[in-house]
């Protein structure tokens, strides 16, 4: 039937990551930082590393999008948070819902 969105079929959720949203906290003289703090920890995802075209395909993300994250749906997750994984950080471009909201996709490019 038009507009029934297929059921996508996500790799196994065996990695473990971290989103991070940007805050501001106090130093102890009562000034400003600005610094990135756990918002969700401990979040397993299935983590798919992306070519060039697969890039392309995913709806014109930047190209610079290289890997992303297969997760359960969380609607407080936005593009203005970023995933910690292994050694790295990645920004998150786009957050796309699947299956009925029940999981979502987070695209991220690796924060230099």
């Amino acid at each position: 039937m038009p507009g029934l969105q297929r059921e996508v079929v996500f790799p196994p959720k065996t990695r473990q990551i971290t989103v991070e949203e940007y805050t501001t906290e106090q130093d102890a003289t009562g000034e400003p930082i600005k610094t990135w703090a756990p918002r969700f920890t401990n979040i397993y995802a299935a983590v798919e590393f992306l070519s060039g075209s697969e890039v392309f395909a995913a709806s014109k993300i930047n190209t610079r999008a290289t890997v992303r994250f297969g997760v359960n749906y969380r609607c407080e997750i936005t593009t203005k948070m970023r995933v910690a994984f292994k050694c790295d950080n990645w920004n998150i471009v786009e957050v796309r819902p699947v299956n009925d909201f029940s999981e979502m996709w987070l695209y991220c490019t690796r924060v230099e």
